[in-house]
């Protein structure tokens, strides 16, 4: 939902005129996603849906970005057995993160 909505507006709009869809909802799905952490049975999809979110151009606030981090950070810390994958997940979506900003820049 998050790429398609991040599609639909990249086609035809210089940077400056891009003023995403999803911006009037961004609170109550950033809050979905950031529950769904939280549950080891959706925190593949939370997570999913955080690097869109992300990766999406004047979605978020900066602080948003970071509280984001912060708490997929709190996800990795956790010194549990059941969190490899999640850790392994986590470690994947940040380094893509961080290479298209990087690229970006």
């Amino acid at each position: 939902m998050i790429n398609s909505a991040r599609d639909s507006n990249d086609q035809g709009k210089g940077v400056d005129e891009f003023d995403p869809v999803l911006t009037p909802y961004k609170d109550e799905v950033l809050s979905v996603y950031i529950v769904g952490l939280q549950s080891t049975s959706l925190r593949s999809a939370a997570l999913s849906g955080l690097k869109a979110m992300l990766l999406s151009n004047n979605l978020l606030t900066d602080e948003e970005h970071r509280f984001i981090i912060y708490k997929v950070n709190d996800i990795i810390l956790k010194d549990h057995d059941d969190y490899d994958d999640t850790r392994l997940s986590c470690s994947q979506h940040s380094t893509a993160i961080f290479n298209n900003k990087s690229t970006a820049k």
